[in-house]
């Protein structure tokens, strides 16, 4: 792992938010702050602005995805959105409960969501103490998620909700998987790829970024800011379906 220290002196608002990640200048996202950990056969591409991260090829034992602790402390509180700008090329499941991509957003006090993109679909992961319900299958929306779309994933208080631009697809309330251990244990972490061997997908990153909900107006956030790149690991979901990253669950 390392550290960048950065001065922040942001007035974050919708319009206005802290980058995550741009691809437009053909960079991974792993020269913008973010770690890219896998487990099998997975590649990544640069190209048309994006990284193009593909778990589809043979064996279907593999996994891949990008994770990063957000700069920005994601706190529910005071209301926070992510926006990412995604395409899914492909993706397959063997499972209602796994997808070939997923998108994994933890607040400062463990409470978040983890959604699942299949090619005509949108869902949430269930949480839970237990498992199940713990990553079953949740609410969902009907969604061509094969056209690049800029999606808006807005948290306020005990709620989630996910927009494409300006267009309401879901809603629901946030989650703790804490029980199921790291990295849902990691404040501020945020995940995008295949984080399951039951799922593979082609999806193009093409860029990721965070802000404020702002009462009306602008809040300035000044002060050392300290950009750590998640820690390696992928996310298990079944107790068979584990890596060296860390220990079963």
């Amino acid at each position: 792992m390392f550290h960048c220290f950065l001065m922040l002196a942001l007035a974050l608002s919708p319009a206005r938010a802290l980058t995550l990640y741009d691809g437009s200048g053909g960079q991974s996202p792993t020269a913008q702050g973010w770690v890219l950990a896998g487990f099998g056969g997975y590649t990544e591409t640069l190209s048309g602005g994006a990284a193009i991260l593909t778990t589809a090829a043979p064996p279907n034992l593999n996994r891949a995805g990008y994770s990063i602790i957000s700069p920005f402390t994601p706190d529910r509180g005071a209301g926070y959105q992510f926006t990412f700008d995604l395409q899914l090329d492909s993706e397959a499941h063997q499972s209602n409960d796994r997808a070939g991509l997923s998108l994994v957003i933890i607040g400062n006090d463990l409470e978040g969501i983890e959604l699942g993109f299949w090619t005509g679909e949108i869902w949430a992961q269930n949480g839970g103490a237990t498992k199940p319900p713990r990553f079953t299958h949740g609410e969902g929306v009907s969604y061509d998620t094969a056209q690049r779309t800029s999606y808006r994933l807005v948290v306020s208080g005990a709620n989630y909700t996910l927009y494409a631009g300006n267009t309401f697809l879901l809603s629901g309330g946030l989650r703790d998987y804490s029980p199921e251990g790291a990295p849902y244990t990691a404040p501020n972490f945020v995940f995008v790829g295949d984080d399951t061997t039951s799922a593979n997908a082609t999806t193009r990153f093409y860029s990721a970024a965070v802000s404020e909900v702002p009462e009306p107006g602008t809040v300035l956030l000044t002060g050392a800011g300290r950009c750590a790149p998640a820690p390696p690991m992928i996310l298990p979901k079944e107790k068979n379906d584990c890596t060296c990253f860390f220990p079963p669950v």
